[in-house]
């Protein structure tokens, strides 16, 4: 993003609270009804002006922190043959445009968008359209100081385009078409032109031999929090 292309009102969100925000993943198979969920949830999102098409960023979840319940399922879950949670303890979801048939982000009003980007899971990437949900409400709006973006979606991935394989045995009880739902909410601020945050992306955590349970997001920035994987409702 170059800084002259920047208004002096664009926004970046890069602040993320475990308790409002979730990721689930359901696989909905003959024989049996998976669900896991996560709310260890971390990205900057980046929105350079009110214009739905500028808007750009990344959101990234940890593999290892999905709970079912189920604590055979968990570990099933971050296994080698699926999420392989140890070598590849982020999925990334990269935005690289919005589209929609508004022009601009309203103030706590509705859009629905359509982001169009490439999603990467076990280090394997694919071109992805997410239709999404989003409402932008700026500084200060309602009484809170954050600009946030609240972001919802549902979607449907194969698993097998990321190299995951169904065993013979396993194929009643796993569908090879999860859906992936969101409810997410993004905080940030106006952001100087000439920021850095302008150009930043989420690192990947080093790979080292410490259990997958241990594994945590690196923070972008000290604003960037993540939070311990949690398994209630929605």
């Amino acid at each position: 993003m170059l800084a002259n292309s920047v208004s002096a009102q664009g926004v970046v969100f890069n602040r993320w609270k475990p308790e409002e925000n979730i990721v689930v993943f359901e696989s909905n198979a003959p024989a049996e009804l998976l669900i896991a969920r996560t709310r260890s949830v971390n990205g900057i999102l980046k929105m350079p002006s009110q214009l739905i098409s500028a808007a750009s960023g990344e959101v990234v979840v940890e593999t290892g922190s999905f709970r079912s319940g189920v604590t055979v399922r968990d570990e099933s879950i971050r296994s080698p043959e699926w999420l392989n949670a140890e070598y590849h303890p982020l999925a990334r979801l990269t935005i690289n445009r919005l589209i929609s048939d508004e022009s601009v982000f309203g103030v706590s009003r509705e859009v629905e968008a359509v982001a169009e980007g490439v999603l990467e899971i076990r280090g394997i990437t694919h071109e992805i359209s997410v239709a999404a949900t989003l409402c932008y409400m700026p500084p200060h709006h309602l009484g809170d100081a954050d600009a946030r973006l609240r972001i919802d979606s549902e979607f449907e991935i194969d698993i097998r385009d990321f190299g995951m394989v169904i065993p013979p045995h396993w194929m009643a009880r796993i569908s090879p078409t999860p859906v992936i739902t969101t409810h997410l909410l993004a905080r940030g601020s106006i952001v100087s032109p000439d920021s850095p945050l302008w150009s930043y992306r989420i690192p990947s955590p080093p790979v080292c031999s410490a259990t997958v349970e241990s594994a945590t997001v690196e923070s972008a920035t000290p604003d960037i929090t993540t939070g311990s994987p949690d398994s209630e409702s929605l």
